[in-house]
């Protein structure tokens, strides 16, 4: 429930102007209750993207799940894991502060890798069973899984869906850039 009220309060203010006491008080706690489970506010703000991911990674695996077809099943982990981070930025208005938090260089930089790495061994091992089945046009692993990523880059950070000029364009340029990608990545037949 902390980690809950602490989202909200980040929504709100920011995490910068969210203090421990204002955690504390929402959670209705005395602050040195709440440092009982988090050290500091930088603890609280790990916590809460750490939740953000494992709520990101189980939508990619439900919908992965519920997909039969290599590319639906590729196509399908990226699919969920945009609309996941969308729901959270309209949830979250003030989320660039955490992005902000998570990317700096003394920032917890390694909860972030940890998530882009389960992301990229996910794809290549969705990407690998497609080779297998002959869905997809064989070629070398873990490159063309990062080459893949790389290509949807620009909707998998919220850096760069906070600054898209028309939101209700994101999905549409989303699915034509899938399609694009999946030409080249589709077995010739």
């Amino acid at each position: 429930m902390i980690l809950r009220h602490a989202e909200d309060l980040f929504a709100h203010y920011g995490f910068s102007k969210t203090s421990m006491a204002d955690i504390a008080e929402r959670a209705g706690m005395s602050p040195g209750n709440l440092y009982r489970y988090y050290r500091n506010k930088q603890a609280i703000g790990v916590a809460v993207i750490e939740a953000f991911f494992a709520d990101s990674r189980s939508a990619m695996l439900a919908a992965v799940a519920s997909e039969t077809d290599p590319e639906e099943r590729v196509k399908a982990l990226f699919r969920a894991g945009l609309l996941n981070m969308l729901a959270m930025m309209d949830r979250t208005p003030k989320i660039m502060e955490l992005c902000e938090f998570l990317c700096a260089e003394d920032g917890p930089r390694h909860v972030l890798d940890r998530h882009i790495a389960w992301k990229r061994a996910r794809v290549e091992a969705e990407l690998a069973e497609g080779m297998d089945a002959g869905a997809f046009a064989r070629a070398p692993m873990p490159e063309t899984a990062v080459d893949l990523m790389h290509c949807l880059k620009a909707f998998q950070m919220p850096q760069c869906l906070a600054e898209w000029r028309d939101k209700s364009t994101i999905m549409p340029e989303f699915e034509g850039v899938l399609q694009l990608v999946f030409r080249g990545v589709r077995a010739k037949g």
